[in-house]
């Protein structure tokens, strides 16, 4: 089986800050790996292994956030975590920690779901982000950190 090349995996790992785009840990203290939003027994060869389809997350296919995508579809499918065979990964986007609702470019970058490239945001923006990513945060309030 092929696996997407160094220079990807830098792209990926730089674009995603070494963090896990669902909880965002840093992958330098909890294990990780880079997960294929849409699958690779289902992703095309020229697809499969780009950034665009690539996110880190923490954990393993079982553990972790990652154990997590893979055992609630419907709602990782609702955050860009996985793709259906048939949407193309660069034309759906993924909610991430780091950046909100971005869409991932082949070359590492991503660009907000809204327009313009996508830049870190502020620490109450990250904390809000993570708090309803763990559900945290209820309907109609919340973002009082």
């Amino acid at each position: 089986m092929s696996e997407p090349s160094r220079k990807v995996c830098a792209l990926v790992d730089a674009r995603d800050g070494e963090a896990c785009v669902r909880c965002g840990r840093s992958l330098w203290s909890v294990p990780g790996s880079r997960h294929h939003r849409k699958p690779r027994s289902v992703a095309g060869v020229e697809e499969r292994h780009t950034a665009a389809n690539l996110v880190l997350l923490c954990g393993s296919g079982t553990t972790g956030c990652h154990g997590w995508v893979h055992s609630h579809i419907r709602d990782a499918e609702s955050h860009g975590w996985l793709v259906a065979s048939s949407d193309d990964p660069e034309t759906v986007p993924v909610d991430t920690v780091r950046y909100g609702r971005v869409y991932l470019n082949p070359d590492g970058r991503a660009r907000l779901a809204d327009g313009g490239p996508a830049e870190e945001g502020t620490d109450i923006e990250q904390r809000r982000r993570v708090r309803e990513f763990n559900g945290e945060v209820m309907a109609g309030g919340g973002d009082d950190l």
